[in-house]
């Protein structure tokens, strides 16, 4: 394990895998038994608001995702193929397609945000979503990744393609006058913030990586390769496109889903019934054991 700038760089093949074999659950953001047993049980409020958007005829983050397969392998060809002068618009378009499959607005501009009181940090953004409380989100342009790992890999840009770990636009801290050029660089700055957001999405095509401020320093994120769960449209309910929806959507990371109205996120809440779940399964564990010495000693 080797760590750059403020977050853990994970070596090839200690990814934590779930039942789904799309997400990546990496330092264990959720306990991998909650992700891999639990989590559809607890979709309920989830699914009931998404039953009744869709009985209304309204979109729903988990109707926008299943609907997306067609125009995202559309726009994701056009984007592999794309070279040169043309290929960071083709990227930012095929993130565009991820961002509104995920109930996002996508919305470029220059975000400058205050470091240190004085100094100023300006980063590209894909989109931004705001509470009442600030900035809540940021979702960054990234070059094209064909796995998780692949948004930590800093390399230089080939002639024909942007790195799939660099920002397609370099952010910079002006104090010092640091140019920011690695996606993993750029959320920890960003999380360094004297008033940084929550979330932070990196948009790398395919793949989808997902920061929490807190969860980051300690090396734990979720990821999601779009491209291998939309290939096999798992559809049912408590199925893979649904937990995905239930994960990376405007539905699960604003407060309140898209109205952006509430105390909480969707996803804290599950984060929540994660942890309350570790400890349940921890205290089970451990009167089981202290009944399994009793056994024996009583037995001796």
């Amino acid at each position: 394990m080797r760590r750059r700038g403020a977050v853990w760089a994970k070596p090839a093949g200690e990814w934590a895998r779930v039942m789904f074999p799309s997400i990546t659950n990496r330092g264990e953001f959720f306990s991998n038994h909650y992700l891999d047993a639990v989590i559809g049980g607890d979709l309920g409020d989830m699914r009931k608001a998404w039953d009744e958007a869709e009985g209304k005829g309204e979109p729903s983050a988990r109707s926008t995702l299943k609907g997306a397969a067609s125009r995202f392998f559309k726009t994701r060809a056009a984007a592999s193929e794309a070279t040169g002068d043309r290929a960071t618009a083709a990227i930012e378009h095929l993130n565009d397609v991820v961002l509104k499959a995920l109930g996002f607005h996508p919305n470029r501009q220059d975000l400058e945000l205050v470091r240190n009181t004085t100094d100023r940090l300006t980063i590209r953004t894909a989109a931004t979503a705001e509470t009442g409380t600030g900035l809540w989100l940021v979702a960054l342009d990234a070059g094209l990744a064909d796995s998780a790992d692949d948004l930590f890999d800093d390399g230089p840009a080939t002639e024909d393609q942007p790195a799939a770990g660099r920002l397609l636009h370099e952010g910079q801290r002006h104090g010092d006058k640091k140019h920011i050029a690695t996606a993993a660089d750029a959320v920890s700055e960003l999380f360094a913030v004297d008033e940084p957001p929550r979330f932070v999405l990196v948009l790398g095509g395919r793949i989808v990586l997902l920061a929490e401020r807190a969860k980051w320093a300690e090396g734990r994120y979720l990821a999601v390769d779009l491209d291998a769960a939309l290939e096999r449209n798992d559809a049912k309910a408590k199925g893979e496109l649904e937990t995905i929806a239930a994960l990376f959507s405007a539905d699960a990371l604003l407060p309140g889903g898209t109205d952006g109205d509430g105390a909480q996120s969707a996803l804290d809440e599950l984060v929540d019934k994660s942890h309350k779940h570790a400890v349940g399964v921890s205290k089970a564990l451990r009167e089981g054991i202290r009944d399994s010495i009793e056994i024996l000693a009583n037995e001796v």
